[in-house]
């Protein structure tokens, strides 16, 4: 338990320098002990700020404790960030899905309502650490297989909506992306990195 304390200190420390909560507010600002009040995280920031930056700095060896349940990275860190996920732990349904690469963690979220939110986050393992993809959903029914750094937003073109956990892993290893191998059609600096 203190172990994990102290993971989870020191990734709301690393993401802390990217988050920005709607109302201009830091993650920095609002240390465990401050009695600010709670703040709900916009889905966007959750699904390209919050979510690729905690899971960046999760070691594979921890993958299995941290992000084989949404409970850790979806509720209880943000809650000692004095934050709130836009989904409960119930909303969210995880399946590992063994690779060649190691163990995928691929995090199934409700139908989005809305450009660019994501139905699927997968975790792939890359150089012992996790790197984050996503379906996004997209326009005219159309859905994005993207990525998402501390520095850019990117493309890896148009797919077919996966049924499951499985076919999304599919997806990634069919584009190169288990294996790190492709570069992204197009990506973009959100405004927030400049900062």
């Amino acid at each position: 338990m203190l172990m994990k304390k102290l993971l989870f200190f020191c990734f709301a420390a690393v993401a802390s320098l990217a988050l920005v909560i709607g109302s201009g507010t830091t993650l920095n600002a609002m240390e465990t002990d401050n009695p600010a009040p709670v703040h709900e995280m916009p889905p966007y920031a959750y699904f390209f700020q919050w979510l690729p930056g905690v899971s960046a700095q999760v070691p594979v060896s921890y993958g299995s404790l941290l992000l084989s349940s949404p409970k850790d990275l979806n509720s209880e860190m943000p809650e000692e960030n004095k934050l709130k996920s836009p989904f409960s732990d119930e909303q969210i349904a995880v399946e590992a899905v063994e690779t060649a690469v190691g163990t995928v963690y691929v995090w199934r979220f409700p139908e989005p309502e809305r450009v660019p939110l994501c139905l699927f986050a997968a975790f792939v393992p890359r150089d012992g650490k996790y790197t984050y993809y996503t379906i996004e959903k997209s326009f005219e029914d159309c859905w994005v297989l993207g990525h998402m750094t501390d520095e850019a937003h990117s493309n890896y073109g148009t797919v077919e909506r996966p049924a499951d956990a499985s076919a999304f892993v599919e997806l990634l290893d069919k584009a190169g992306l288990l294996a790190g191998e492709k570069e992204p059609n197009a990506s973009f600096v959100p405004a927030r990195s400049k900062e």
